[in-house]
């Protein structure tokens, strides 16, 4: 007998061992996208740190010893661009609610940073220049 198709029997056990794997690999992928969410929030934090300090050292070098003020124009939706002539980040982060995320206060010195259900509060301070996360259950991930 020559046989050219699949009996359903057949096809039975490839579809019951597809959902077996498909059990096994998706609880792996559950955390996936909060991870990646506190990578994005913790690099985001980095960069704008480092743009701080470089801003920082071009004030030196042209004699000015301040910090720079607040990290952006108030009514702006692009986050991190600096204020007046005083540039950090030139094409800034976009602000946003969701998931990895950010959004400003009114000041210009404190941004808030959501990922999943947490929301994680960041301050500037623009005497000495740093900008730590100071509410949220995770703060430590952020600073270190």
């Amino acid at each position: 007998m020559n046989k050219h198709a699949f009996t359903m029997i057949e096809l039975i056990f490839v579809v019951i061992i597809l959902g077996i794997l498909a059990a096994v690999a998706l609880p792996r992928f559950d955390g996936a996208k909060e991870s990646a969410d506190l990578s994005r929030i913790k690099a985001d934090a980095t960069t704008i740190r480092a743009a701080i300090a470089n801003e920082r050292a071009s004030q030196v070098i042209k004699g000015e010893r301040s910090y720079i003020p607040k990290l952006n124009d108030d009514g702006a939706t692009t986050l991190f661009t600096g204020v007046g002539n005083r540039a950090l980040l030139p094409l800034g982060i976009k602000s946003g609610g969701g998931s990895g995320q950010w959004q400003k206060s009114s000041n210009g010195k404190t941004f808030t940073a959501k990922v999943g259900d947490d929301t994680y509060t960041f301050t500037y301070y623009d005497n000495n220049g740093s900008f730590k996360c100071t509410s949220g259950n995770k703060c430590n991930y952020f600073n270190n």
